[in-house]
């Protein structure tokens, strides 16, 4: 099969150019050639019967010649360069892509023969290409700080210091074996704040020593007065408060507080006690008691003035009394014998120690120791006295008036018995301690003595 000239052409082409660098190539030489060629053309043509004629369409083939290129091949050889020697410039940048200058040169190792090709292009050239393109490590890189955010300010006035912080965050992560990002993403500020002067108070000093006028009382306790002084020590500035109150201030502590003398005084006497039985002697006694306990002496105070047991006596006639009075007469007495009772009675130690009556008209006469004319005798009874009103104790004797010769003596609570006394008042024994009741006692008593001696 014999092979079309465009193909064979373009075979030993591609041969020769594989073995053009290396050995002999076949050369083409180029001539001019007539070639027929075949085409075919369409025409057209009036076709059927003539009571149906149409138009019809038939092809043809026809030939023509052409002109072309033509070629003959034979042995030759192309020109051969020699390999490129290559001179590098210094890359722009040491990573991450730059460039550099390239600079080669070469020269013809073979020159054209029968044909060949000739070497095309020139001996030396220059070019730039990328370098270093390896990435450069990328450092961890941080944005800028943000707005600091502060605390209050600790004070108001005088300067202080706000604190704060910042925040921050990473803008660029590291890469490519780059430096990490060191320190945090926060930190803390600080600044100054309300420097304006704070206002300042007007201040007192301290209270001075007080001084202090003489106390009103030497004891007891008192109330003494004085006084404190005091200045301004700090004037008020800067809208401060003024000072208020005064540069001086009353004031006032106790004094003398130890007690004060209290003399003693006597509380109320106790009540009476029962009078004694009649003794020997012809008297019996009773007492009270006070205590000097209102108040008590205290703290040096006086004691009370006086005695504390007061003893009242008085004479009787009755019981061991009776026997040894009718005894220093030689007579017995009977221990139950009473006292006369008005003044028409006596007492007889001859008659069983009994209480005499006198006759009818006569009353006992202590002067005369005997019964004598009621008018005489000095002794007038009254069966109902003046002051029927007031109450007595039986047995007890009341003046009339202070008067002593005038006295009555009581009888069943009311009932009272008036006897006049002569001639017997210089025999009532004087003592400061019988006075008012005791002495008109004491003269009935007295009465008593001279009716029991007159027997």
């Amino acid at each position: 099969m014999a092979l079309h000239p465009l193909i064979a052409v373009l075979l030993f082409s591609v041969i020769g150019s594989l073995f053009s660098e290396t050995s002999a190539a076949t050369c083409r030489k180029t001539s001019t050639c007539k070639k027929t060629l075949y085409r075919t053309k369409t025409y057209y043509y009036t076709c059927g019967s003539w009571w149906s004629r149409r138009t019809c369409r038939g092809t043809r083939q026809e030939s023509y010649q052409v002109s072309e290129p033509c070629y003959k091949y034979e042995v030759c050889e192309h020109c051969q360069w020699s390999d490129w020697t290559s001179t590098y410039g210094s890359c722009s940048v040491k990573c991450g892509g730059g460039f550099q200058t390239v600079t080669q040169k070469r020269s013809v190792k073979k020159a054209a023969y029968n044909g060949g090709n000739a070497c095309t292009g020139g001996s030396s050239q220059k070019f730039t290409q990328s370098c270093n393109t390896n990435p450069c490590p990328v450092d961890c890189k941080w944005s800028e700080w943000g707005t600091a955010t502060y605390n209050d300010c600790p004070v108001t006035c005088g300067g202080g210091i706000q604190m704060g912080y910042q925040l921050r965050s990473i803008a660029i992560q590291e890469k490519y074996g780059g430096e990490r990002c060191t320190g945090g993403e926060r930190k803390d500020v600080s600044r100054s704040c309300n420097p304006h002067p704070c206002p300042i108070d007007c201040k007192w000093s301290e209270w001075g020593t007080a001084t202090y006028n003489d106390c009103p009382v030497t004891c007891g306790g008192g109330i003494q007065m004085g006084y404190q002084l005091r200045s301004v020590e700090i004037q008020a500035m800067y809208g401060g408060e003024p000072c208020i109150g005064g540069e001086r201030k009353d004031v006032s502590r106790s004094c003398n507080p130890h007690p004060c003398p209290i003399d003693g005084a006597w509380s109320e006497y106790s009540d009476f006690t029962t009078w004694t039985e009649c003794s020997g002697e012809c008297d019996q006694s009773r007492q009270r008691d006070r205590s000097c306990t209102n108040p008590r002496p205290q703290y040096g105070g006086a004691d009370c003035d006086g005695e504390a047991v007061d003893v009242q006596v008085r004479d009787c006639y009755e019981g061991q009394c009776l026997v040894e009075s009718c005894k220093s007469r030689k007579k017995s007495y009977d221990l139950h014998a009473t006292l006369p009772r008005n003044c028409k009675q006596y007492v007889s130690c001859s008659h069983t120690n009994t209480v005499m009556d006198c006759g009818k008209g006569t009353h006992w006469n202590q002067e005369k120791l005997t019964c004598d004319h009621e008018d005489v005798a000095g002794c007038k009874d009254d069966d109902e006295p003046d002051d029927e009103s007031e109450t007595c104790v039986d047995g007890e004797f009341f003046t009339e008036n202070n008067d002593l010769t005038v006295f009555f003596r009581c009888e069943h609570g009311r009932n009272r018995i008036q006897c006049i006394v002569h001639r017997v008042s210089s025999s009532i024994p004087k003592s400061t301690h019988v006075t008012g009741l005791k002495m008109a006692n004491h003269v009935m008593l007295w009465i008593h003595k001279f009716r029991l001696y007159s027997l």
